[in-house]
């Protein structure tokens, strides 16, 4: 299965054009003689922001990635967000390692 990112999100290596131009520590096993081709090495993290949200609880996004899920408690969204990442990386080898998540609170004060 190839893997085409649209963008390089920080937690990414830089692009190479060809498998030989990997780095020896990198992971990726993708194969391809198509000069065309930009391929990322596999990120090792995928960080979320996670906003509570008065109608479903919370909501996490994910940042240089369009996953998206939502759950009514944080225990709940931690298990949505390790599936939603599990199918938007369906290829273990491309799937990040870590999944770091941003709890964003927002409190509002009267100056």
């Amino acid at each position: 299965m190839s893997h085409h990112p649209e963008k390089n999100t920080p937690t990414q290596g830089p692009p190479v054009s060809s498998v030989t131009d990997l780095p020896k520590s990198c992971s990726c096993s993708l194969a391809t003689e198509d000069p065309t081709v930009i391929l990322y090495p596999a990120m090792t993290e995928i960080i979320f922001l996670v906003e509570s949200d008065n109608d479903s609880g919370y909501i996490a996004q994910a940042l240089g990635e369009s996953i998206i899920t939502q759950a009514d408690d944080l225990e709940i969204l931690r298990k949505e967000v390790k599936d939603a990442v599990h199918c938007h990386f369906p290829d273990e080898k491309l799937r990040p390692k870590n999944i770091r998540l941003r709890i964003v609170q927002e409190e509002l004060l009267a100056s």
